[in-house]
């Protein structure tokens, strides 16, 4: 093989041939090992959210040129939502029963995106009172710094497991959920109650 190239004018205005050497270090990307990779490539120019195409062309040393199909990628430029519809700040008590799934004890909400799709959704409870601490996912409210557990979710719903003897009854938290969109864009809500069960 002579070289590798993209054609990736779709990203970046006439910038039609990008070469793509091999790979020596850092070549994986989700998981998957690659041979080739280019070098980051930045945008002159806003991209408009939607589908954009590339190909990817490879030429041996005689001239001979092959291109692949045009493979597609998504631009999205628009954060995802993000609610949470329990607890709400008007949470008084009953705390197995506020998702709807009887004696399950867990804190729900929605979360959706219009582009790219929903990559996840993660939530963190905090005392509202000092010390302030978070809980650390395990163990109890022990973490000084954020600690984000990751919520099941099937659109356009999420919902993550929080027993109820992890709270001090008749005292205050708050949850804050994060939703996420396959193109890195997140956005975030938080909601105060004070705990019953």
């Amino acid at each position: 093989m002579y070289g590798l190239t993209a054609k990736v004018n779709s990203f970046t205005t006439g910038q039609t041939v990008l070469p793509l050497p091999a790979c020596v270090a850092a070549c994986s990307t989700g998981g998957v090992s690659h041979a080739y990779a280019s070098a980051q490539l930045s945008t002159n120019t806003t991209l408009s959210a939607g589908t954009k195409t590339f190909t990817v062309t490879t030429t041996d040393p005689a001239g001979n040129a092959a291109t692949s199909p045009a493979q597609s990628v998504i631009v999205d430029n628009t954060a995802p939502t993000v609610t949470i519809t329990y607890p709400t700040a008007a949470y008084a008590s009953g705390w197995a029963s506020g998702c709807g799934t009887a004696g399950v004890d867990d804190v729900c909400g929605t979360a959706s995106d219009a582009s790219a799709g929903i990559w996840q959704v993660q939530a963190s409870f905090r005392q509202t009172a000092a010390p302030n601490l978070y809980w650390d996912g395990a163990n109890g409210f022990l973490s000084a710094a954020e600690v984000l557990s990751t919520a099941i979710w099937a659109t356009p719903n999420w919902n993550l497991a929080m027993a109820a003897n992890r709270f001090v009854n008749n005292t205050g938290y708050t949850i804050h959920a994060v939703s996420t969109d396959k193109a890195g864009n997140t956005v975030s809500v938080s909601t105060s109650f004070t705990f019953h069960p």
